[in-house]
């Protein structure tokens, strides 16, 4: 197994930055789990976990030089990031529908979405990773657009339209104003997402940096904000 000493700029977007945001999301699963055991709190933690789950395959392939190993690392970083687009959707719809979206409905869309995210691994050509690409993920149009497709339609949209329905739904104005700040966190994960997904298949090296840096401020405050959005009502 081939393994590169990583440069200092990588060690600090990847470990640093990255692995700040990985311990920032535990401690947002540990305090919403202490707060409750519900199930929604448990879709809501599970959004955090998948990205995580996503951030340690990165850590674990970014110094390695191994071609096939790495692609298949890079796969599951991916694949458990975009993953937790899902568990907000059914977060969303837990609280707006209660028992009208019961448990067999649940696994049954996160499992379609699941499937379909898996489906990306069929797209011929859709990551290069090497040394022409300096090790960085270089991905296609085309699993550019499918990726984003699902999380769009799937996740974003879902997950806005039926927060906006929760929202109608509150007689106190305080959890009013704390469910915008969740949906402030929901656009602030898309929007974070989009642009990693989209400095992948663009591949030019200063905006790789100016999302790196941007990453942790977004993470963060994303994360805080859905937090302080959501736990008032649990």
């Amino acid at each position: 197994m081939a393994i590169f000493q990583l440069n200092p700029t990588r060690i600090i977007q990847i470990y640093i930055v990255q692995g700040l945001t990985f311990l920032f999301f535990l401690f947002i699963v540990y305090k919403s789990l202490k707060k409750s055991r519900k199930r929604p709190l448990i879709y809501f933690s599970l959004f955090f976990i998948s990205i995580d789950i996503g951030l340690l395959f990165n850590f674990i392939y970014a110094p390695l030089r191994d071609p096939s190993l790495v692609l298949i690392l890079n796969f599951l970083t991916n694949y458990f990031i975009a993953l937790s687009a899902i568990f907000l959707t059914v977060f969303c719809i837990i609280i707006y529908k209660h028992h009208q979206f019961g448990t067999l409905k649940q696994f049954t869309l996160i499992l379609i979405y699941a499937i379909l995210l898996f489906l990306m691994v069929l797209i011929p050509n859709s990551v290069e990773i090497s040394d022409k690409t300096n090790w960085h993920p270089c991905w296609s149009i085309y699993l550019f657009l499918y990726v984003i497709m699902l999380l769009t339609i799937m996740g974003l949209i879902p997950t806005l339209y039926y927060s906006i329905k929760i929202i109608q739904t509150f007689n106190d104005e305080i959890l009013k104003k704390r469910w915008i700040f969740f949906i402030i966190g929901v656009c602030e994960y898309y929007i974070l997402t989009y642009a990693v997904f989209l400095s992948n298949t663009l591949d030019i090296l200063i905006f790789r940096r100016s999302i790196a840096i941007i990453t942790l401020i977004l993470a963060i405050s994303g994360a805080i904000a859905c937090y302080y959005g959501v736990i008032k009502k649990f």
